[in-house]
């Protein structure tokens, strides 16, 4: 049958390029060309022809199946009887016309990597039902996925995905076609979350995309003199001598390629300039209080001499 024709077919073309390897490097590196013709070719025969055709076919099989199959085998396929993922309770009798009330998407924003479910509202108190899902994505039907959740594998960012609901009681039956939902962008992931920031100047902070887009970096309510490298994330901190100290609240935004943004928020306390305004009243002060303090040891040091000249 197929598998056996498939298995003869392989095997000759190993064997077939495995020989014709070996006679190419003996004629170019004599004995040694045995060693060379081996490595080779377990290299190129266990990575290009097991592990990639085999992996891309795992991760593509409704396309490819739907692809080759004949227009007859396809639709059996799509009208095999469905899978129940219903309980087998007794039967109570109850039917309506519209057994589907409703069918809503969860999330309702999906992103490329949350895994998309259907949530079901049905008018049937009781007794046997079965539910199905068939799964439509850009228009085409995943036949191998009937559950009521849709691993994110099976799509990717800007697909649009569609659930059309089939639910079966004893006595009656009902579709519903939800509408599509299409997947969004996935914002960026903020991986730096230190216990305790010592310093600004040199602190990184990294981010990925799980889209696989670029990352940039941006700051705000930071103190004067903080900035961030766009591309690398890296915090440099020059103080300003003039600017005033005390307490931010500091935001660092990784916004990706499609405007997806991630926020990470933290505090920080910083000392005021040398010739910012409030360190220069510091010193006025200080400097009036000394002077004060002197006026008073004089002014205490005259008085003794004038107590001590009375004395004599």
């Amino acid at each position: 049958g197929l598998i056996g024709s498939i298995l003869i077919g392989n095997n000759a073309v190993n064997v077939i390029a495995s020989a014709l390897a070996t006679s190419v490097f003996i004629s170019v590196l004599d004995d040694a060309g045995v060693v060379w013709a081996t490595i080779t070719m377990t290299v190129i025969l266990v990575v290009f022809a097991e592990v990639m055709p085999k992996t891309y076919a795992l991760t593509h099989s409704d396309k490819y199946a739907l692809m080759i199959a004949s227009p007859e085998q396809t639709e059996a396929v799509r009208r095999k009887k469905r899978p129940q993922n219903a309980s087998a309770e007794a039967d109570t009798g109850s039917a309506s016309a519209d057994l589907i009330e409703a069918v809503r998407y969860s999330p309702k924003r999906p992103g490329a990597f949350d895994d998309l479910s259907v949530e079901v509202d049905i008018n049937h108190r009781g007794g046997f039902k079965d539910i199905d899902v068939a799964w439509f994505v850009d228009g085409r039907e995943l036949i191998s996925q009937r559950d009521e959740t849709l691993p994110h594998r099976y799509f990717e960012q800007g697909d649009k995905v569609q659930a059309v609901v089939s639910v079966r009681t004893r006595d009656s039956e009902d579709v519903f076609e939800a509408a599509s939902v299409k997947i969004g962008n996935t914002p960026p992931r903020i991986l730096t979350n230190p216990k305790r920031i010592t310093r600004l100047d040199g602190l990184r902070i990294r981010a990925e995309d799980p889209d696989g887009g670029r990352v940039t970096y941006h700051i705000s309510g930071g103190p004067p003199g903080l900035s961030i490298g766009e591309s690398t994330g890296v915090m440099r901190y020059a103080p300003s001598k003039t600017a005033e100290g005390g307490d931010f609240d500091v935001t660092v935004v990784a916004r990706d390629d499609s405007g997806g943004e991630s926020e990470w928020r933290f505090s920080v306390s910083v000392s005021a300039g040398s010739d910012s305004p409030s360190a220069k009243a510091a010193r006025e002060e200080r400097r009036a209080k000394a002077k004060a303090e002197a006026d008073a040891r004089r002014a205490a040091a005259a008085k003794a001499a004038e107590d001590t000249e009375e004395d004599d």
